[in-house]
């Protein structure tokens, strides 16, 4: 049994970061049949998004009481969307 889940929220498919993050948030929840199982999103390709985006997906992370959120990749994630990752939760 995974102890964790990851789901991708593709970025650059987002009709908005807030709803998309909810949705895989919870989804990931209902497939395991727990409301607090732990979740790890995964946010995505970093180069097509934009600061209010990522403001999106980690209040929208931590107001599902997410365990964390990433972009992919360090290489592409601009610097200024450094600012709204550090409000991302961690474990």
């Amino acid at each position: 049994m995974a102890l964790l889940s990851q789901p991708a929220g593709a970025s650059s498919l987002w009709r908005d970061a807030a709803v998309s993050t909810t949705e895989n948030i919870l989804r990931s929840r209902a497939l395991t049949g727990r409301v607090d199982y732990p979740v790890h999103l995964v946010g995505g390709v970093a180069d097509p998004v934009i600061v209010s985006e990522v403001q999106a997906m980690v209040a929208a992370v931590r107001a599902e009481r997410a365990t964390g959120a990433s972009l992919y990749d360090v290489v592409t994630t601009a610097p200024a969307l450094w600012p709204a990752l550090f409000g991302v939760p961690f474990g």
